[in-house]
């Protein structure tokens, strides 16, 4: 969130905010256990693993993987119900984009499979991308991992 990433700094967002550090594992109430991990993007970003009982979400957002998918990432999604994954970039793009801190939607699905995910979530959708282009998108994804959607306005996941 630093003013060369994002247009509203912390100080003008009326709140205050509690962060958790990188590798730290955070007891929220009721009984939920966040993960924190950082990894690459930009100016720094992190991926969160929340865990209450036995459910497990993991949001994966402003992620670039490289030209391979970062195992330790994938580690980290490791057999979640629910991943939120990046996923602005067709492959075609991301060759374009590196160096940007997004991956591509097949990352994404691949992430997902070789974690052994139980639901995949797209987002972070590039605003090039519309309505039309998202939907091949989504069916393009459903054949390579069918338990998995693009995300969209007011959605709602049960986990």
């Amino acid at each position: 969130m630093q003013r060369e990433y994002f247009p509203v700094q912390l100080c003008d967002m009326g709140a205050d905010f509690e962060f958790l550090l990188p590798d730290a594992n955070i007891l929220l109430y009721p009984k939920a256990i966040v993960t924190a991990r950082k990894h690459q993007h930009p100016g720094s970003a992190y991926s969160y693993r929340i865990v209450r009982g036995k459910k497990s979400i993991v949001v994966c957002l402003d992620i670039e993987h490289g030209e391979n998918l970062d195992p330790a990432t994938v580690e980290s999604c490791r057999g979640a119900d629910l991943l939120l994954h990046d996923a602005q970039f067709t492959p075609e793009e991301l060759a374009n984009h590196r160096g940007w801190g997004h991956s591509s939607y097949e990352q994404a699905v691949e992430c997902a499979r070789l974690a052994g995910v139980k639901k995949l979530v797209l987002t972070h959708h590039d605003p090039n991308h519309n309505d039309a282009f998202l939907a091949k998108v989504e069916k393009h994804c459903q054949e390579l991992f069918p338990n998995c959607v693009l995300a969209r306005e007011n959605m709602t996941v049960v986990v």
